[in-house]
């Protein structure tokens, strides 16, 4: 009798659970659900070429951004914390200080049980505005009910979600987007190299001999050295470098030590996002760190290395907001908002994925981060390197209100090239080549797309077409 007793309890309980599993899978599946917005958009959906689906195995990560509370009180405080004879001018804030005021986290600790009901794994970051769920895509596919396949566009291999995600009503209204279902990106380095022909010219001199080619001279032409006498060194000091490209710690220690610029044996901090990245654009990751480490020689340096996507671009920077070690950060990757919005005709919608971006560097304002992210280098025409038009378009995220949009400078210098074409920079400017104009119209530059292309170099800027002109 006791046994049976125990086979039926047994029985009772396993019926109840495969009711209450019954039930939540029916609400799951309800069609009381919203869509979730991806930072991809249709126009690359609707184009790209589908294959095979994705195993349904794999193991996946994504991202669920969640709408900040108080939205016009965070923009309030952020301008607040930079104004004098405000009551709070530089006063900033933890990551989870941040979180209890602007967060979501009751919205947070929802989604995810939601998402723990079909075997994924999901935790809630330090600002209580992340999501960040892995697992196998067979049940993203089921949680967001939707399929991923393996796509390719403009040449690019990407994972997409090829039906718009999904999820619950009362989730999907309080979700800013979703990073990692689609994994399609555009984002390059800024980095602007001469052209070969121009480097090859045999010119009476390097064309760029007259330039501050050295830390040495950089600290001298602007003034750093008196900085450096009284001791602001950079001592004390952490700086966040965000980069999609490896690189070789021993490079920037050999670059600093060749020119005889001391550095602690253990500044840099390397530190992988998301697996960390590979090489395509290790070169923008050694310049950002050899040259911003030498004029700051014993300040830290915190790499955050993540993947070449929009979710490994994220991370990357959240993580580095979310544990808020340094006073500045720098960015040196971007793409256009005209590539962003897949817009080449004019009328550009704001896109979510600028919104997400410029959430996070809202943050690290309010944490009293300083954020400098490149300007780009096709002057007002961004869009040239990566969606291959003309139409007038800036850099994003230096379109962000809370970022300082960072360009160069080009400084007086005189020089002529072997062809006799004569170059003479009086003042210093904004930076361009429309100095070599008539050295490229003899090169015939303007006769190819690649060659063309060169006529538009210069430090990026303009009017953003997602962000309102800040207050300041």
């Amino acid at each position: 009798m006791k046994r049976i007793g125990i086979l039926f309890l047994s029985f009772a309980i396993s019926f109840g659970l495969l009711l209450f599993f019954a039930k939540n899978q029916l609400v799951f599946a309800s069609s009381d659900r919203g869509s979730v917005s991806q930072t991809v958009t249709s126009k690359v959906l609707n184009q790209a070429t589908y294959g095979s689906q994705v195993s349904g195995d794999t193991q996946e990560t994504v991202d669920i951004i969640l709408k900040p509370q108080n939205g016009s009180a965070l923009e309030n405080y952020v301008y607040n914390t930079v104004t004098p004879g405000s009551s709070q001018y530089r006063k900033y804030v933890t990551a989870s200080q941040f979180g209890r005021l602007y967060g979501s986290a009751a919205v947070g600790q929802a989604v995810i049980k939601y998402l723990n009901g079909f075997g994924l794994h999901s935790s809630l970051s330090n600002d209580d505005l992340i999501i960040q769920t892995t697992g196998a895509t067979s049940k993203i596919e089921s949680a967001f009910q939707t399929s991923i396949y393996q796509a390719k566009y403009r040449g690019r291999s990407f994972r997409a979600a090829k039906k718009n995600p999904s999820l619950p009503l009362q989730y999907s209204n309080k979700i800013l987007g979703v990073l990692g279902l689609t994994t399609y990106n555009t984002l390059t380095t800024n980095v602007q190299k001469l052209p070969s022909s121009l480097s090859k010219s045999g010119s009476t001199q390097n064309t760029l001999s007259s330039y501050p080619s050295s830390p040495q001279s950089f600290a001298s032409r602007y003034n750093l050295n008196q900085l450096y006498k009284e001791g602001l060194t950079g001592a004390g000091q952490q700086m966040d470098i965000i980069s999609l490209a490896d690189f070789n710690p021993a490079d920037a220690y050999s670059y600093w030590k060749a020119l005889n610029v001391s550095v602690p044996s253990n500044k840099l901090n390397v530190i992988n996002v998301d697996g960390g990245s590979g090489w395509d654009g290790s070169d923008e990751t050694s310049l950002d760190v050899e040259q911003s480490g030498a004029l700051a020689p014993q300040a830290k340096i915190n790499v955050y290395i993540g993947p070449n996507t929009d979710t490994g671009f994220f991370d990357a920077l959240s993580t580095a907001v979310n544990q808020d070690k340094a006073a500045q950060l720098s960015v040196s990757w971007g793409e256009s908002e005209t590539e962003i919005s897949q817009a080449v005709s004019q009328g550009v919608e704001t896109p979510v994925y600028a919104q997400i971006f410029n959430l996070i560097f809202e943050q690290a304002s309010a944490e009293g981060i300083s954020s400098f992210v490149a300007s780009g280098d096709q002057g007002a025409y961004d869009a040239t390197k990566d969606a291959a038009t003309y139409d007038l378009a800036v850099d994003n995220p230096a379109d962000s209100p809370f970022v300082v949009a960072a360009g160069g400078t080009t400084i007086p210098f005189s020089e002529t090239l072997s062809d006799g074409t004569n170059i003479s920079v009086k003042n210093e400017r904004a930076w361009s080549w429309d100095y070599l104009y008539s050295y490229f119209d003899k090169k015939g530059l303007s006769s190819t797309a690649s060659g063309l292309a060169d006529y538009f170099v210069g430090g990026g800027g303009g009017f953003s077409k997602f962000f309102a002109t800040p207050r300041y």
